[in-house]
């Protein structure tokens, strides 16, 4: 394999004017371009994956042609036949780079997800290597009369293609002289990231490619393409061309890159396209996601694991793991011991990768326990599934499936719906489930609860007991006390002091709130031995707040009051004098005013939800705090202190909402010791131990 071709087919602005389809199941297709003169196919013969080209047209909403216009089906790709025909200046380009039997095409084009508004990309979808070449319309005639194809290039008058040619595909990919289980052409079913040519938020002709394979490359590029910047493997194309020809003779890694996208991405023996005029039942159109059920025997945060808004499964269940696609959905119950119908969690399946892929990733997540070494996967050598047996089922299943659509549950499990009854199941192995509405009851169930995280894993309280021996060690709880600013006068200068400390030192945030009250005059704190709230006219109200920046102004008020030009972050935040302001709105548009409407405050989901949408604010940690600040004594701020203490002893890296529940379970146990102690003094108290350090 000396060549690998970038070969651009299917719809582009010219030919179509639109992008070819990706479905919401991940399924991908090229439409053909229109041809003038009769062809073998019309569009509404076409058949991929049990959707029509009638289905097809309609998801990407097509004008330029009708069902019944003819199409050049080309690449084409079945099961039996690969064939791929080129002509005129396109196919002498081809000879003059000695395109030839073993070398490899890699077919592209302009896709789109037109469900979810989706971006505008280069995506492969096909492959096929060069078994035989034969030129000449009469010679190619003279083939495919013999195999008894069909294929634009040899049917009708075939005149009008110059330097006719067509490329018949190996049975078999063959690689130093190896042949290799995988097919010598197909396509590649499903979208990834892997078979994505254009660089993240950029235009569909700005391409990244990876680095793993295209780092340190000599000549590489035999025509059109030319490195933007090699450093980052960016490479911009543009204008116009049909094949862009790579070096894989001096790039052996290139051969690499294409072997293990065949191998991880391609279909293989299953009936991949093919043209037909058979009408098809409208019910066998789409095909049907499928739920997978079964119980998590253990669930102590690698198998699922929960990190960074995403649920993994990559170790453990390898019949899940290989038989699972995007859009698949599967949901973990509890073991009976635990109780029965009780839900540990679900997720809907949004990628699917290899392996090798994601324990190449340089992310550190609690189920990344294998190495690759020399393109194998070698245990790290942690407590994890660490034996023979289970490093043999971890590596079975091939792939990791990766969610971000999912609810995780946890230790607190949820009770099983009367209307799902039918997902469940108690025993060892997996139950697969292929029914529309079944899943279609369990979107409408799903989609009423937040989705994420709502607790840690089951078998993570083994953590527990750890963390609550380290936090009696480190602290002295008998001695617990809060800090001046849970003590404040007026719900005002919580406001300042939640949006003001994010991100910096708290020394700064203690000065602003001091300047703000020197400058005005106003009491800082209250006795925090009484009890009870300051009066109502005792207090700085929020709309005194309010009125003061605006009567001076955002701009002087950030100079001559607080003295302090921070802003809500580095890059597009806006001033934190600006985002207060914000916030002391939502609350007066709420009716909450001081302390004495703080049971409002606390009660209201829409005050939340629109303190979020205030830029800077959208990770709730800020209100989390503001709320801690005027009195809640349930809840925790998760900052980088907290979360790197708890991190510290359990070992690995956490979920925010699982390190806030494992303090909030911590304080409970603490509580019977020490009646002072809750989790608004417990995540004070860790804070106070880690900014001593």
């Amino acid at each position: 394999m000396k060549r690998i071709i970038l070969s651009r087919k299917g719809f582009d602005s010219s030919a179509g004017g639109v992008a070819s389809p990706i479905f919401d199941n991940g399924t991908i297709f090229s439409i053909p371009i229109p041809q003038k003169t009769p062809s073998p196919t019309k569009y509404k013969d076409l058949i991929f994956n049990g959707v029509t080209g009638i289905e097809l047209l309609k998801e990407s909403s097509v004008k330029s042609v009708s069902s019944d216009s003819y199409c050049h089906f080309d690449p084409l790709l079945t099961e039996k036949i690969g064939i791929f025909g080129q002509a005129s200046s396109s196919q002498t380009e081809l000879k003059k780079q000695k395109v030839t039997s073993g070398d490899l095409f890699l077919f592209f084009g302009w896709f789109k997800q037109f469900s979810k508004k989706g971006r505008n990309l280069h995506h492969l979808f096909g492959w096929l290597q060069i078994d035989e070449v034969i030129e000449g319309s009469d010679n190619i005639k003279k083939y495919l009369n013999t195999v008894g194809i069909v294929h634009p290039h040899g049917f009708g008058d075939t005149l009008k293609y110059s330097n006719n040619t067509i490329y018949v595909g190996k049975r078999n990919l063959t690689v130093l002289g190896r042949e290799l289980s995988s097919q010598g052409h197909g396509l590649f079913k499903n979208t990834h990231k892997d078979l994505i040519l254009t660089e993240e938020k950029s235009s569909r002709s700005k391409w990244q490619l990876p680095k793993k394979y295209f780092s340190n490359t000599n000549n590489i590029f035999l025509n059109r393409l030319k490195w933007k910047d090699e450093t980052n493997c960016l490479v911009d194309c543009l204008g116009y061309g049909q094949e862009f020809i790579l070096n894989a003779e001096d790039n052996p890694k290139l051969v690499d890159w294409a072997v293990d996208l065949i191998e991880n991405h391609g279909t293989n023996s299953e009936k991949i396209f093919e043209p037909t005029m058979t009408k098809i039942n409208k019910k066998t159109l789409v095909n049907k996601p499928t739920i997978w059920s079964y119980v998590v025997a253990y669930d102590e945060g690698s198998a699922p694991c929960v990190d960074s808004n995403l649920l993994t499964l990559c170790i453990c269940k390898p019949l899940i793991r290989r038989g699972a696609n995007i859009g698949d959905w599967i949901i973990g119950f509890a073991k009976k011991k635990i109780g029965q119908n009780l839900i540990t969690y679900v997720a809907e399946v949004t990628e699917k990768i290899s392996m090798e892929e994601y324990f190449l990733d340089s992310s550190k997540r609690l189920d990344k326990i294998y190495n690759v070494v020399d393109n194998k996967m070698v245990h790290y050598g942690g407590d994890i599934h660490n034996s023979p047996r289970n490093w043999k089922t971890d590596i079975n299943g091939k792939y990791c499936l990766i969610s971000q659509n999912f609810w995780y549950f946890g230790k607190d499990h949820r009770s099983n719906p009367e209307e799902l009854y039918e997902l469940y199941y108690p025993y060892v192995g997996q139950k697969k489930i292929i029914n529309p509405e079944e899943l279609n009851k369990l979107k409408n169930y799903m989609n009423e609860i937040e989705n994420g995280v709502h607790s840690h894993p089951k078998d993570m309280t083994i953590y527990l007991n750890p963390i609550v021996k380290k936090i009696k060690k480190d602290i002295q709880l008998s001695q617990s006390n809060l800090g001046d600013e849970y003590f404040y006068n007026s719900l005002s200068l919580c406001i300042i002091d939640a949006v003001f400390s994010m991100g910096v030192r708290y020394t700064s945030t203690e000065n602003t709130v001091k300047k703000y009250c020197n400058f005005f005059k106003l009491q800082t704190f209250r006795d925090r031995d009484d009890k009870r709230f300051p009066n109502h006219k005792n207090q700085d109200t929020v709309e005194n707040l309010i009125s003061q920046i605006e009567d001076l102004s955002i701009s002087k008020f950030t100079e001559q009051v607080f003295n302090n030009k921070q802003r809500t972050s580095t890059k597009s935040g806006i001033l934190k004098t600006e985002a207060v302001l914000m916030f002391a709105k939502v609350l007066v548009d709420s009716g909450i005013s001081s302390f004495k409407d703080i049971d409002k405050l606390f009660k209201s989901e829409i005050v939340e939800k629109r303190i979020k949408e205030i830029p800077g604010q959208n990770s709730g940690i800020s209100f989390k705090y503001f709320l801690m600040l005027s009195g809640n004594d349930k809840l925790i701020k998760p900052d980088r202190m907290i979360i790197r203490y708890v991190e510290e002893i359990v070992g690995f890296k956490l979920d925010e909402k699982v390190t806030i529940k494992l303090i909030q379970d911590a304080a409970q146990i603490l509580n019977k010791e020490f009646p002072n102690i809750n989790s608004r003094s417990l995540d004070h108290e860790i804070w106070k131990y880690q900014k001593n350090l």
